[in-house]
């Protein structure tokens, strides 16, 4: 009998033991790959800090490849003007996302080079370009904490007034008011006390925060449902009427049409087609372009 309960007092340990092994197995990749992004020592050397007078973005005949070696980007040759909307549509895998990665300065151009109002992107400090850059993404990050601090990078950043015309302007502020500590209400952990709609809303309004000139739409309603969708779309189309200067990647084709100055199709890693969106999507010239949107009428 006591062999059987000493036998007990050891198996709940050794099954603690036996889990710690299995997710330290699984943080292993994870940790090597922040080393190697602390150990990169090329991004010391970026330490200009430009005044910029707009903010054309512009790809100058760049190329892309991942470390493996699979070409990604050959000769991609586009200008995305300042104060513009720019819609970057085409199929899955086609480069889209990899292209908004270039921008943000996550991974460098390996042929060519990429630009933002003049200035070559790899000399300018990541910090700094950072702060001209807002990014809303497919699945935005929510920490287990307050409406007001998940909008701010640290206490007393914003008064509740900069926060009110943030969450107004996201179409968020009513819905905020109306919970039980308003600004204070805490969104449990990644936000599961929100719906989608509410989530992509108050990343757009943590975005509009920023004030950053440049912002970045990485396929915003991919995981919404349809009048969730018009929730978030009904926003972006107000920003683009204030001139910000925008790129969009998405495959709502008829939100494309209705707010894009310029559609851009991708497809294998090239350009396809540019262009006003009346011009790309009623009149394409390519039949790679014509077979995409024929796929996307059919549903």
């Amino acid at each position: 009998v006591a062999f059987i309960q000493y036998s007990d007092f050891l198996i709940e340990p050794g099954r603690i033991v036996a889990a710690l092994r299995v997710q330290g197995n699984k943080l292993m990749p994870s940790l090597r790959r922040i080393d190697k992004i602390y150990c990169a020592v090329d991004i010391q050397d970026r330490q200009k800090t430009p005044v910029f007078e707009q903010f054309d973005i512009e790809f100058h005949n760049m190329g892309f490849s991942y470390p493996t070696g699979k070409k990604i980007f050959d000769r991609v040759q586009v200008k995305m003007k300042s104060g513009k909307t720019h819609v970057i549509v085409g199929a899955s895998g086609q480069g889209k996302t990899t292209m908004i990665h270039l921008i943000t300065g996550l991974w460098d151009t390996t042929e060519g080079s990429l630009s933002i109002g003049g200035h070559i992107l790899e000399d300018i400090n990541l910090d700094y370009l950072r702060k001209h850059i807002s990014l809303v993404s497919q699945d935005n990050l929510f920490f287990n904490e307050t409406i007001r601090d998940n909008l701010a990078e640290e206490q007393n950043q914003y008064t509740d007034e900069e926060l009110f015309s943030a969450l107004k302007k996201a179409g968020m502020l009513e819905e905020v008011m109306e919970m039980p500590c308003k600004l204070d209400t805490e969104l449990g952990d990644r936000g599961y006390t929100l719906s989608g709609g509410q989530r992509q809303r108050l990343a757009i309004a943590r975005a509009l925060l920023k004030d950053a000139p440049i912002i970045i739409f990485d396929e915003p309603t991919s995981a919404l449902d349809p009048e969730l969708t018009g929730e978030v779309l009904k926003v972006i189309r107000q920003l683009a009427r204030q001139r910000t200067t925008m790129v969009i990647v998405t495959h709502e084709m008829v939100f494309a049409r209705d707010v894009a100055d310029q559609v851009i199709f991708m497809d294998g890693g090239v350009i396809v087609e540019q262009g006003e969106p009346r011009m790309v999507m009623d009149h394409p010239k390519e039949e790679r372009t014509r077979q995409f949107l024929a796929r996307y009428a059919q549903g």
